[in-house]
């Protein structure tokens, strides 16, 4: 069996990005995004007017879940290799 750091170093040789890394950028650009949408730092532009009744508050919740998820997949951790036991 491999070792971790062999197989680490056989992906970067075939030109693999490291696992995870596309998806903590795109985390990371979901929070920014959010963030910023939420601040309403786009000088009044909202995605759905906020005066409709019932779906006017749509798209902050959207935005809302979307910062949440995003900083929950950054704060997650690699998982444990299969086959050995948590440290």
């Amino acid at each position: 069996m491999e070792s971790r750091k062999e197989l680490d170093i056989v992906s970067q040789q075939a030109g693999e990005a490291k696992p995870g890394l596309f998806v903590r950028f795109m985390a990371l650009c979901c929070v920014v995004f959010s963030a910023l949408y939420l601040m309403n730092l786009t000088l009044g532009l909202d995605l759905i007017p906020d005066v409709l009744p019932l779906v006017g508050n749509l798209d902050e919740a959207g935005a809302t879940v979307l910062l949440l998820k995003g900083l929950s997949l950054l704060k997650r951790r690699r998982l444990p290799r299969t086959g050995s036991p948590p440290a």
